[in-house]
């Protein structure tokens, strides 16, 4: 009678435990993408052995609650198939470190628990075709797509794939004019950052030079980054040179707009934009500023920064998350400007 008494107990507090993980889950107390306690936890928790513990998780992980990782542990999948709504997303690879994707997805999963994002990571070469080609299979349900890629939809004529949205009154208006087609929003804006200056404060203390500021043109940056890399032996300035977000800003500065003449050709000899290019390849040719090499992408102009080889980068805001855990005293300011006027006049180009 004892035995077959203990036996009751302890099914009882094994399915308790069962149902107690899944209204955790069920909650968000326990959000998808997370662990759940370990085994030890739960057999101190529930007062269970190790052999009845693994048969509740056996339980969980059967009915689709949560995934068993060998020597890693067991992780939610699911907030139960009978309340789950499941959002398909697909996005860029280019993306997810920068903006910390899965933190900003484990927020919703806690304040949205009966919604699930499923993350679809898209190839980087050809983005705007995948984009295309998965929403016209049906496989995604919302995507993060740029302004080029947007113009990409508006060209192939497949604007209808994307569904009016209502306008953020918060956003900068330029931010939803760039996603705007025939009077109508298309896609709402998630990030956007200008092209910025960062640079690496204890290299200009070191050199006693003054640290850059919003009054600087690119020859008083150019001065300063020589000094500051002859006195610490680093490159003084640097940014990832094929960047379309990059070296167009020293022709974007000068106020003028690139116009095809009668015969469809654009003039540029004579014109205040050589004076921008002018100044783009004086930085490349001094060795003593400029590294002579090509970058593959932003993520090495970042690098070299993180081990202190470069003084001061052309960067955006967004990238500024891989310093923020480095220990650098580090600051940003606006991009220089080519020439001192009565008035100051700075362009920001603005990274998708």
């Amino acid at each position: 009678m004892q035995k077959r008494s203990s036996r009751k107990n302890f099914q009882a507090r094994l399915e308790e435990m069962i149902e107690c993980l899944r209204d955790e889950i069920r909650n968000g107390a326990l959000t998808v993408g997370s662990f759940l306690p370990s085994e030890k936890d739960l057999e101190k928790r529930f007062k269970l052995g190790n052999s009845s513990i693994r048969k509740g998780l056996a339980v969980l992980v059967s009915e689709g609650w949560i995934e068993k990782i060998p020597r890693v542990g067991n992780r939610v999948i699911n907030i139960g198939s009978e309340e789950k709504t499941i959002i398909k997303f697909g996005y860029s690879s280019r993306f997810p470190q920068l903006i910390e994707l899965e933190q900003i997805i484990e927020k919703f999963h806690q304040e949205y628990p009966t919604i699930h994002v499923q993350l679809l990571e898209l190839p980087l070469s050809e983005y705007s075709f995948s984009l295309k080609s998965y929403l016209e299979a049906g496989v995604l349900d919302v995507v993060m797509l740029s302004n080029n890629n947007f113009q990409y939809f508006i060209d192939t004529s497949n604007t209808e794939m994307l569904e009016n949205v209502s306008m953020n009154e918060e956003m900068f208006p330029f931010l939803n004019q760039a996603f705007q087609h025939e009077g109508c929003l298309l896609a709402q804006p998630f990030i956007f950052s200008p092209v910025i200056l960062c640079y690496n404060r204890e290299h200009f203390r070191q050199a006693e030079v003054s640290e850059p500021d919003s009054s600087w043109t690119w020859h008083d940056l150019l001065n300063a980054a020589q000094q500051v890399a002859m006195k610490n032996h680093t490159y003084g300035f640097y940014y990832h040179l094929p960047s379309r977000n990059r070296w167009p800003i020293f022709m974007l500065q000068s106020g003028m707009k690139l116009v095809p003449d009668e015969h469809g050709k654009y003039k540029v000899k004579g014109t205040k934009l050589v004076e921008g290019l002018t100044i783009c390849r004086d930085m490349i040719l001094n060795p003593d500023v400029f590294p002579i090499l090509i970058t593959e992408n932003e993520a090495d102009v970042e690098a070299l920064f993180l081990e202190e080889k470069v003084s001061v980068i052309m960067t955006t805001y967004f990238y500024l998350n891989a310093f923020k855990d480095s220990g650098l005293t580090f600051d940003c300011v606006a991009n220089p400007y080519l020439r001192k006027l009565g008035y100051i006049v700075n362009y920001y180009w603005f990274s998708d």
